[in-house]
């Protein structure tokens, strides 16, 4: 390495000390508040994803998303549990920078969208799973 004749330091090292000094966009953290909320409101097309950084995940749900008409609507299901999961668990974004915190809203959301999830199978699937009929039996002969 070559040396700078005013202060003997390092040419690389100088030029180090340059780059950490100068903020990049890279190095700034996301907000855990606007994961969630587009986590929420828009995960089924992975959104939350992109915002992250996390290309791979978002295009396979966006995929998954549009094309489960023609696999029964199963990768629906899939995809929804994948994004509760990703509520509560994903931390960081693809560069591995934590976000900035937000537990409140985290648990807000958690609670909201598991209370969607049951309110939607309750009111919407048919009445026969929800309800047991019992059928009278007669007793006697048959005529």
């Amino acid at each position: 390495m070559k040396k700078n004749n005013r202060t003997q330091k390092p040419v690389a090292l100088e030029n180090e000390d340059v780059a950490a000094s100068v903020p990049s966009a890279a190095g700034k953290p996301k907000s855990a508040a606007v994961y969630v909320l587009l986590a929420f409101f828009f995960g089924f097309l992975g959104i939350h994803n992109f915002y992250a950084g996390y290309i791979w995940r978002g295009l396979i749900q966006l995929l998954m998303t549009l094309f489960a008409a023609v696999f029964l609507f199963i990768p629906l299901l899939i995809v929804g549990i994948w994004v509760f999961l990703e509520i509560c668990f994903v931390g960081t974004d693809a560069q591995g920078i934590p976000f900035v915190p937000s537990p409140i809203l985290r648990m807000i959301a958690i609670v909201a969208y598991l209370f969607s999830l049951f309110s939607f199978s309750y009111f919407y699937a048919p009445t026969n799973i929800w309800v047991i009929e019992t059928v009278p039996v007669r007793s006697g002969t048959a005529s």
